[in-house]
């Protein structure tokens, strides 16, 4: 790491203000870079399809991609520095069927509180589903979406996303 540190009071000292990782990632615990806020959206750029359970949900392109910490070939979203981020998932489904259930992941661990269960009746008609958690991440810490029962189909590309961004 690299710190760069300021001081409004010479007898008090300096106070870290930044730092910078080798990766290059940039920390500002006094504040952040705009620029460099990591946030992604990505989505399935496929058809409506049914993928069965203990299925990761395959985001496979992105609408954005600040800091390129999501990738489209493990469908993770890694955190480049330590803080609070914000993740957001929705689609719609079709069908129905009991006891459906996702739930995000951290480091490949359920995300105790995120679980979301469904049973929906709607046939043939489309219905949303969406989800959404705050986390304190570290360094290197990733996160996925995955559907631990499915038997109803999913839809793709404008229907669906997987987002996130850091909040501090």
């Amino acid at each position: 790491y690299m710190y760069l540190a300021t001081s409004d009071s010479y007898a008090s000292g300096a106070k870290m203000a930044m730092r910078i990782n080798h990766s290059g990632h940039i920390h500002a615990s006094r504040g952040y870079i705009t620029s460099q806020v990591p946030a992604f959206n990505a989505y399935y750029d496929g058809n409506s399809f049914a993928p069965g359970g203990n299925y990761i949900f395959a985001a496979n392109a992105t609408r954005f991609n600040n800091g390129g910490n999501y990738s489209t070939s493990n469908y993770r979203f890694t955190a480049p520095v330590d803080g609070v981020y914000r993740f957001y998932f929705r689609t719609i489904t079709n069908g129905s069927a009991t006891n459906q259930h996702l739930v995000f992941r951290k480091n490949g661990t359920d995300i105790n509180g995120t679980n979301q269960h469904f049973s929906p009746n709607s046939g043939s008609a489309w219905c949303q589903l969406e989800m959404e958690t705050v986390q304190d991440l570290s360094d290197g810490d990733w996160i996925d979406v995955r559907f631990v029962t499915l038997t109803i189909s999913i839809h793709g590309r404008a229907w669906n996303e997987f987002s996130g961004h850091l909040i501090g």
